[in-house]
């Protein structure tokens, strides 16, 4: 085993010299995220920030507009920025398995070459969302503030429980050697096995949008408040990527999700040293 390497129950992960535990609980794989972000800071921070700002601006102009369909606009225009950003960042992951650098223009580059299957996946989100937004705005004071207040929350939980596979669903399209169809596959069996964990991962890393979120409630997502929950929740996608690439990293071998990984009869523990490694070569 090479100089910075660490093996563990799941996972086999290099840092640059910094060892990084097994992660299988959640302190640990939001710990492995934070070392592998803070090896490359520049390229993951330039990434975050640079969608951040775009949708927070985006974001500011629709909502300063402040009609019915300024408003429900704000729902794709920050659905596709952050997804986007997530993709990069999945894909920038995805490069330091090859030792090489998360360079930002090439793994936006990557991630273009699979937005159809991404855009494929927001859909229905969206429009659920979008509609929320849409009858609220347009339809609020006819039909009272509570009964729209109602749909809206439903059709907002709605979107959510349909858009929460997505960021493992972008981790594993990602992952090597991975096609849509093993993405969707593998999704399928991680969410259906450890869903409760996905979620708490994705709690933590969301964070700063959650908060982002409360402050705009209190405010009834005005015009900075809704710029606000834009850049916290696009800024918090490189953390998302390296979370849920971890966990896919961990499970993806022991599920048999995939006819193909089936076929090959390799051992867990073979499996796991070879299909769950997000390696860096030690400098």
């Amino acid at each position: 085993m090479q100089a910075g390497e660490q093996k563990g129950s799941g996972i086999t992960m290099r840092t640059n010299g910094a060892s990084a535990r097994p992660s299988r609980t959640l302190a640990a794989v939001f710990q492995d995220a934070a070392t592998v972000l803070r090896q490359d800071l520049s390229e993951y921070g330039y990434i975050g920030l640079c969608g951040a700002f775009g949708a927070a601006i985006l974001a500011t102009i629709l909502r300063y507009i402040d009609t019915p369909i300024s408003n429900t606009l704000i729902v794709p225009v920050i659905a596709i920025i952050a997804v986007g950003t997530l993709a990069t960042c999945a894909a920038a992951l995805e490069r330091t398995q090859d030792g090489l650098q998360p360079d930002s223009g090439q793994s936006a580059a990557e991630a273009m070459v699979r937005a159809p299957w991404l855009l494929a996946r927001i859909v229905p989100p969206v429009l659920a969302m979008g509609t929320a937004v849409y009858v609220t705005s347009a339809y609020g004071g006819d039909l009272g503030r509570w009964i729209s207040l109602a749909i809206g929350a439903l059709l907002v939980f709605s979107a959510i429980y349909v858009a929460l596979p997505l960021p493992m669903y972008v981790a594993a399209l990602f992952a090597r050697e991975s096609s849509p169809r093993d993405a969707a596959a593998h999704t399928l069996a991680i969410m259906a096995g450890s869903r409760a964990f996905v979620l708490a991962a994705l709690g933590i890393a969301l964070g700063p949008a959650e908060i982002a979120t409360a402050i705009a409630l209190l405010a009834r997502f005005g015009t900075m408040t809704t710029a606000l929950f834009a850049f916290a929740f696009v800024i918090s996608m490189p953390l998302v990527a390296a979370m849920m690439s971890l966990i896919h990293a961990r499970l993806a071998p022991w599920i048999g999700a995939t006819p193909r990984r089936q076929a090959q009869s390799v051992a867990p523990q073979q499996g796991s040293n070879v299909a769950t490694r997000l390696d860096r070569h030690v400098r």
